[in-house]
């Protein structure tokens, strides 16, 4: 079995592209949504308190957009949460790993370079969307200004960095469709699955 990254900058359209892998019966382990998860354990809940400020504790539960705020705006909090979280998601995505049966499986993060998992793939799959075009997606998916998502991306490997370590480059730029990139994709890591078998 192949172990696949899919990356790209914020508001690259991740999502659509690991539903279209998703709907072709490729398994998907999305990092963003199971580090979220992983808040509402209460022990790391407890932790995660302890570094920041009970002020991120809502009703028990982590309240990830006051978390954000304060994340977002200081580098060296980022970095500290990303340090504590990223090995908690790594050891959660080997363990789904087990009770996948694929040719290949998917994680998708925005993370994968700054994080170091790069070297955990046998490829990766990113996504080049213009900076203009995804700030538009996210100011509206997420409700905030546009100096809010430009500081962001600020803390986030620039997409050429990516878009030259990757091995396939997916381009959803509202021109192209982005379905035949993906099935050619699908069909390459399926060869190679298949050569890896023998």
């Amino acid at each position: 079995m192949l172990i696949v990254g899919l990356t790209g900058g914020i508001g690259s359209g991740k999502t659509l592209i690991t539903n279209i892998f998703q709907n072709i019966g490729i398994p998907v382990y999305n990092a963003d949504l199971n580090a979220k998860k992983l808040y509402s354990n209460a022990e790391i809940a407890k932790k995660l308190c302890k570094m920041f400020s009970s002020d991120i504790l809502v009703n028990g539960k982590i309240d990830t957009k006051r978390l954000a705020s304060i994340v977002f705006n200081d580098k060296a909090e980022l970095e500290k949460l990303n340090s504590f979280v990223h090995p908690l998601v790594h050891n959660d995505f080997l363990s789904w790993i087990k009770y996948q049966n694929s040719a290949y499986v998917i994680m998708e993060s925005a993370l994968i370079y700054e994080s170091g998992w790069n070297t955990d793939f046998d490829k990766i799959i990113c996504i080049d969307t213009p900076q203009d075009l995804s700030i538009q997606r996210v100011i509206i998916r997420d409700n905030i200004t546009k100096e809010q998502v430009e500081k962001r991306i600020e803390n986030q490997i620039s997409v050429k960095i990516k878009i030259q370590n990757s091995d396939y480059i997916i381009h959803n730029d509202n021109i192209q469709l982005v379905t035949p990139q993906v099935i050619d994709i699908h069909n390459k890591l399926i060869s190679l699955a298949a050569k890896q078998e023998k």
